[in-house]
């Protein structure tokens, strides 16, 4: 049973209470970046930015938004 209505709980929700971090790198599990080669990294910019761009996705989608795209015999998660 849900917590929430299918319309509040964003995928993004469901796959950080199962999966854990939605992080591509491990810096940036945490809200602080601890890393000591942060201020030299020349990826981590990349690595920030698809993370924005995952977390934002998948916050958009609802469970809603699955069951409406999905066939009624369709049943795949």
């Amino acid at each position: 049973m849900l917590a929430k209505r299918a319309d509040e709980c964003s995928v993004g929700d469901v796959l950080r209470a199962t999966e854990g971090s939605l992080a591509p790198v491990s810096c940036l599990d945490y809200d602080v970046n601890d890393c000591p080669r942060a201020e030299s990294c020349v990826s981590l910019y990349i690595w920030e930015g698809l993370y924005k761009v995952i977390n934002e996705y998948l916050d958009s989608v609802t469970l809603k938004d699955m069951l409406e795209n999905s066939s009624e015999d369709d049943y795949c998660i």
